[in-house]
C-alpha cells in the first residue's frame, strides 16, 4: 500500500455563447470569483481550471482583474490553465478545419494571457470520439480528461480505472486522465469529510492517483450552491481537510502529474461521454426504456459486473432526435465550406470567429440543461452564422436547388440582399429558415413541442414535497419550476414550419388547433410537392405543386395545389401565391396556412401583435385569440427593433396563439414560449376560372 495518494482537481467553467450579460455577471459573482477568493487563501491546495472562450472574453471584457489573478496563480504554481475548442463546440459535429481552428485559438488566447502554453485540454461534455488524440495531439496538447464510464466500456475493470492511461491515433498520442464518477457526485453535495473517506478507501485498494474534473458551476451557480459550498463554510471544510490530510493526500496539478508519472498503459477509448449524456441522446421511448432497464438491473447482484455493458446512446444520436439541431448542424456546414473558400479574402479571420461563435455546443442538444429549448441560445447560433455567411459571400440575389439538409431531396434557397429563404419541398412545401440579413436574425427559428422522457415524472415532481434539497444535485429527480405545469404538455402531430398548408373541418375549434388534437382533413402536411421551377430571373422563387386528397362527408376529393414563393432582387419582403384547384364544398372544409414566427419575445411589452383598425384585448406575442376579417397583421419586436407584417389578398378569420415547450432546467422543469402561431383560414370558394386564389405577403422592416 503506497503511503501517499495523488489528487488532481479540474474545474471547467462555462457560459454559452447568446447567454445573457446579467448570466455571466451572476456566474462570475457567485462562483468564479468566490472560488478564486478561497483559492488564493489555501496557498497548498492546487487546481486545473478550463474557461471557455466565450467566458474568458467576458471576463477580459467586463473583470479583467479576475484573469490578472488568474494567471499569478498560475505563476506561482497553484492553478494550472486547460486549453481546448476556444468556444467550446461539441468536436465531433465540425469539419476537421474548425476543429483545428478552435483548437489553435485557444492555445493563442493562453499563451498570451498566461504566458504559458496549455498541455492539458477538456473535450466539450466529456464527448469523445477514438480520433480526436490526433486532432488535439498534432496541435501540441498532452493529456485530457474522461469519465471513467468511458474506460468502462472499453473493457477496463473498475479496480484498473484510475492514474493515466496513453491513447492514440494516427500515431500521435495523448494522455488521459480518468475523472472518478463517484467524486463527481460526493463534491460539492455532501460533507467533505465523506470525499476524504472515500479517497481513503481508494487508497487503501491501491489507487495511488485519482482526479475529480467537473462543472466550476456547482460551486455557487447550481441551485442552492452558492448558499452551501460559501455562507454554509463547505469549500472552507473540503480545503482545510485537504490540508489536515495532505500527509497522504497529496494535491497535485494534473499536468505535474503527466510530466513527472509514467502511464499505467495504452487503452483505445470508444466513441462515449458521460452516464447522463448517453440517456439524454436516446430517443424518448429508449431512454424510458433504458432507465426500466437500469432500475430492474440494480436489483441484481451482478449489477456492477453488468454496468460496463448498460449503456445508452451518443451525441450525434440529438441530430435525429430534434431535427430543429440537425437543420442548424446542416446549416452550419454549408456556411463553414463557404468561409473555407474564403480563406485569401481579408474578411476571412472576422467570418471565421463569427462560424466558431455559432458552434458552441449549448444550444444544440438537450439534457439536464435548457439547452436546444432555450430560444436566445439558438438565435445566437443564427446570428453567428448568418453574421459569417454575410462577410464572406456578397451575391445579393439567387435562387438554388441544393441537397440542404441531406435527405437526397433538393431544398429551394431563395435570397436577395435583405433576406434568405429556405424552403423544402419535400416537407410540404414549408419554410425551415427566414433570415433577415441586416438584424441576422431568423424569423422561422421554432420548435415543435414534443415529448420528454422527464415528461413522466412531472406530476410526481409537482406533488411532492421539496424539503430540504438546498445543496442537492440537479441529477437527482425533476423539480417544477411553475405550478399545474401540466396542463401545458401538449405534442405537435408535425414539425412546427412556415406556410404549412391545412384542410381543417369547418366545426374545428381553436382550442383543438392549439392543443394538436384536431382533425387533418387534407394530405399535404409534410407531404412532398413537386418542384415545377426554379425561377432566378427578375427576382428568385420557386413553383411548387402538389396533387393530393382532402377528405369529405362524401368521400375523398382531390385537389391541385399550386404554390409560388416570389421574392423580388431587392427589400425585406416576399410572397406565396396559392392556387387551389379543388371542387371540395367550401361550406365544409377550411383552407389554412400555418406560419409560425420565433420572435423570442412571448411576453415582453414592447414586442406585440396589431390589426389595424381594432384593439385587442391581449397583443403580447404569447396571446391567444381569433379575429375575422383580417386582412393585415403586424409583429413588433422592441428590442431588435423590427416588425414583421403579413397582409392577406382574401379576409381572412386568424388563428393566434404561443408556441410554447415544457423543458427541464437546472433550476427545474420550465415554460418556455418558442413562437408564435398564426393560422389564416378560408373557405375555398372558386372563381370563375374553378381556382381559389390567395396571395400570403410577408415584409420584414426595421
Amino acid at each position: 500500500m503506497a503511503d501517499k495518494i495523488t489528487f488532481m482537481m479540474i474545474l471547467h467553467n462555462h457560459q454559452p455563447v447568446g447567454n445573457f450579460d446579467w448570466v455571466f455577471k451572476n456566474a462570475a459573482e457567485d462562483a468564479y470569483i468566490p472560488f478564486l477568493d478561497f483559492l488564493e487563501r489555501h496557498p497548498h491546495i492546487k487546481t486545473g481550471i478550463h474557461t471557455t472562450g466565450p467566458l474568458l472574453e467576458w471576463f477580459a471584457e467586463n473583470r479583467p482583474d479576475y484573469l490578472e489573478r488568474l494567471a499569478s496563480c498560475v505563476k506561482t504554481g497553484q492553478v494550472e490553465i486547460l486549453g481546448g475548442a476556444f468556444y467550446e463546440p461539441i468536436l465531433s459535429k465540425l469539419p476537421d478545419r474548425d476543429k483545428h481552428g478552435q483548437i489553435e485559438m485557444m492555445n493563442g488566447w493562453i499563451e498570451e494571457r498566461f504566458d504559458k502554453k496549455p498541455e492539458g485540454f477538456w473535450v466539450a461534455e466529456r464527448i469523445w470520439e477514438p480520433y480526436f488524440a490526433s486532432i488535439f495531439g498534432s496541435g501540441g496538447l498532452k493529456y485530457t480528461t474522461l469519465d471513467n464510464t468511458h474506460f468502462q466500456y472499453a473493457g477496463l475493470r473498475e479496480n484498473d480505472i484510475w492514474g493515466s492511461y496513453m491513447t492514440e491515433d494516427q500515431g500521435i498520442g495523448v494522455r488521459v486522465l480518468p475523472i472518478d464518477y463517484n467524486l463527481r457526485y460526493l463534491i460539492p453535495f455532501h460533507e467533505p469529510q465523506k470525499t476524504i473517506d472515500y479517497i481513503g478507501a481508494l487508497k487503501d485498494r491501491g489507487v495511488t492517483a485519482v482526479t475529480y474534473g467537473d462543472d466550476g458551476e456547482k460551486f455557487g451557480v447550481w441551485p442552492g450552491t452558492k448558499k452551501w459550498v460559501y455562507e454554509d463554510g463547505w469549500l472552507e471544510r473540503f480545503f482545510t481537510a485537504l490540508e489536515v490530510n495532505s500527509h497522504w493526500i497529496d494535491v497535485v496539478l494534473p499536468g505535474d502529474y503527466v510530466g513527472s508519472t509514467p502511464p499505467l498503459g495504452r487503452v483505445y477509448l470508444p466513441t462515449a461521454s458521460y452516464k447522463e449524456m448517453s440517456e439524454w441522446s436516446l430517443p424518448v421511448h429508449s431512454q424510458v426504456a433504458f432507465a426500466e432497464a437500469e432500475k430492474s438491473f440494480k436489483g441484481d447482484l451482478r449489477f456492477d459486473a453488468l454496468k460496463p455493458f448498460v449503456r445508452g446512446g451518443f451525441w450525434r444520436n440529438f441530430l435525429t432526435k430534434y431535427p430543429e439541431s440537425y437543420n442548424m448542424y446542416r446549416r452550419m456546414l454549408m456556411v463553414s465550406k463557404a468561409v473555407d473558400a474564403a480563406r485569401r479574402k481579408p474578411e476571412y479571420a472576422e467570418a471565421a470567429r463569427e462560424l466558431y461563435q455559432a458552434q458552441c455546443n449549448c444550444g444544440w442538444w438537450h439534457g439536464v440543461f435548457g439547452g436546444l429549448y432555450l430560444n436566445f441560445l439558438r438565435r445566437a447560433i443564427y446570428e453567428h452564422l448568418i453574421k459569417a455567411e454575410r462577410l464572406i459571400d456578397k451575391r445579393k440575389c439567387r435562387a438554388q436547388s441544393v441537397d440542404y439538409d441531406g435527405d437526397g431531396h433538393d431544398e429551394i434557397i431563395i435570397r436577395n440582399d435583405s433576406l434568405n429563404l429556405i424552403v423544402a419541398p419535400q416537407q410540404g412545401g414549408a419554410a425551415l429558415e427566414l433570415d433577415h440579413l441586416p438584424k441576422a436574425f431568423n424569423l422561422f427559428d421554432t420548435m415543435t413541442r414534443r415529448p420528454e422522457a422527464y415528461h413522466l415524472q412531472i406530476p410526481e415532481a409537482e406533488s411532492a414535497d421539496s424539503g430540504d434539497s438546498s445543496h442537492a444535485s440537479i441529477h437527482e429527480g425533476v423539480r417544477s419550476k411553475e405550478a399545474d405545469i401540466r396542463k401545458y404538455l401538449h405534442y405537435d402531430p408535425y414539425r412546427r414550419l412556415n406556410f404549412i398548408d391545412h384542410f381543417l373541418s369547418s366545426e374545428e375549434n381553436h382550442e383543438a388547433f392549439y392543443t394538436g388534437a384536431y382533425d387533418e382533413r387534407g394530405d399535404f402536411v409534410n407531404a412532398p410537392y413537386e418542384i415545377v421551377k426554379v425561377k432566378t430571373k427578375l427576382g428568385p422563387g420557386v413553383y411548387l405543386s402538389r396533387k393530393g386528397t382532402v377528405r369529405t362527408s362524401t368521400g375523398d376529393m382531390p385537389v391541385h395545389i399550386h404554390k409560388q414563393v416570389l421574392m423580388p432582387s431587392k427589400g425585406s419582403v416576399f410572397e406565396v401565391n396559392y392556387g387551389l384547384e379543388t371542387d371540395v364544398d367550401p361550406s365544409e372544409v377550411l383552407f389554412g396556412v400555418e406560419m409560425n414566427l420565433g420572435l423570442q419575445s412571448g411576453y415582453a411589452d414592447d414586442s406585440f401583435i396589431r390589426i389595424p383598425g381594432r384593439t385587442l384585448k391581449d397583443k403580447h406575442l404569447a396571446s391567444t385569440g381569433t379575429e375575422a376579417d383580417v386582412r393585415k397583421v403586424v409583429l413588433t419586436i422592441g428590442w431588435m427593433p423590427f416588425t414583421v407584417s403579413i397582409t392577406f389578398s382574401r379576409a381572412a378569420e386568424l388563428r393566434r396563439f404561443p408556441v410554447e415547450t415544457v423543458s427541464q432546467s437546472e433550476g427545474g422543469v420550465e415554460r418556455t414560449y418558442q413562437n408564435t402561431c398564426l393560422l389564416p383560414v378560408w373557405r375555398p370558394e372558386r372563381n370563375s376560372e374553378g381556382r381559389f386564389d390567395i396571395t400570403i405577403t410577408m415584409e420584414v422592416t426595421s
